[in-house]
């Protein structure tokens, strides 16, 4: 405590942390609706380029489509703070005994890198996405807008993707560090932290593996609703069919397909790294020799720790490679399939 009647700042944020739930909930709505505010324009003469006139689109369609950019980055922007609470996690954590150099402390050069790349990358997708015919100037900087601003809410956890990268990689050196011959000697002890460590990186590879995986549905599904957008337009001289040819659905399926690599590439090698170390750690516990087999408490123990960490299973079978990939192909699906049933 501070003087009397004050509190020091440490006090003052465990009691704000304690009702974080609440005030995020409020700050959601609230950014929601300055989104709703910044995103307003005229849809009859603001939203498709002027040589359109008097092509106008729908206004139940253009509500749709600013309410969900609207909550999209508004969640995105939520989840980028988390990201860096995650990450400032990652770099307080002390050094693990037995594995030297697996500390946070370059959390933040990976930070700073991760900004700088998801800038490049959110202004280069910025510009193929708005780069066309479709939209007016001020849409076309909009959804320019939108994209660097999810990707940058993004570049936190990518930055802890590569954290754990070297968490995984510092392991592993220190495993092999303690081989000898062919045969790498290891206490029960030592592997017992090995797999500690190893226990909350994965926790930290399924915490960016979901939230890559909402990233990636407030991308899609706002696209489905742009399309949607599109094709409401009255007042062309084009028919259905060729504003349908001109935004299809293949448009917002290679979209969702797009970032469908982008979380794959971003998580599966760090998935693959992770249980190669796993692997290594567990074998250097419980050697896969004849020995083991003909021990039953020696393979019980290997057994078990094989099922602990979940590596019983192909990664190809792991429930989070199935997230990674499968949830962006099935939002894209989704999003745009369903307003061509429902219309």
């Amino acid at each position: 405590m501070g003087p009397r009647g004050t509190r020091s700042p440490a006090t003052w944020w465990k009691g704000v942390a304690g009702h974080l739930p609440v005030l995020s909930s409020f700050l959601l709505l609230a950014v929601v609706v300055v989104l709703v505010l910044a995103l307003d324009m005229d849809p009859r003469t603001e939203v498709l380029p002027a040589d359109c006139a008097p092509c106008e689109v729908g206004a139940r369609e253009w509500r749709v489509w600013k309410a969900t950019v609207a909550l999209g980055v508004a969640a995105a922007l939520l989840l980028g703070i988390r990201g860096v609470v995650r990450l400032r996690w990652a770099r307080r954590d002390a050094t693990p005994a037995g594995v030297p150099g697996a500390t946070g402390a370059p959390a933040v050069r990976y930070g700073l890198a991760a900004l700088l790349w998801a800038l490049f990358l959110g202004l280069l997708v910025g510009r193929v996405v708005g780069d066309n015919t479709l939209w007016s100037d001020g849409m076309e900087l909009r959804l320019e807008v939108v994209v660097v601003l999810g990707l940058v809410s993004a570049s936190p956890w990518v930055a802890l993707t590569w954290s754990s990268h070297r968490e995984v990689r510092c392991c592993r050196r220190s495993l092999d560090a303690s081989r000898v011959g062919s045969r790498t000697t290891r206490s029960a002890d030592s592997t017992d932290v090995d797999l500690a460590a190893l226990a909350q990186t994965w926790d930290r590879i399924v915490s960016v593996a979901l939230a890559l995986a909402t990233f990636v549905t407030v991308a899609v599904v706002p696209t489905g609703a742009l399309r949607s957008l599109w094709l409401s337009q009255t007042g062309s001289d084009r028919t259905a069919a060729q504003l349908s040819s001109s935004f299809s659905t293949t448009d917002v399926l290679l979209y969702g397909a797009l970032w469908a690599l982008f979380a794959a590439v971003v998580v599966l090698p760090l998935v693959a790294a992770w249980r190669s170390t796993v692997q290594a750690v567990i074998d250097a516990r419980v050697p896969p020799s004849s020995a083991t087999a003909g021990d039953p408490a020696a393979l019980a123990t290997r057994t078990a720790l094989l099922a602990m960490h979940r590596l019983d299973a192909g990664i190809l079978r792991n429930p989070l490679t199935l997230l990674t990939v499968a949830t962006p192909l099935a939002t894209a699906a989704l999003a745009a399939f369903v307003p061509e049933v429902v219309g």
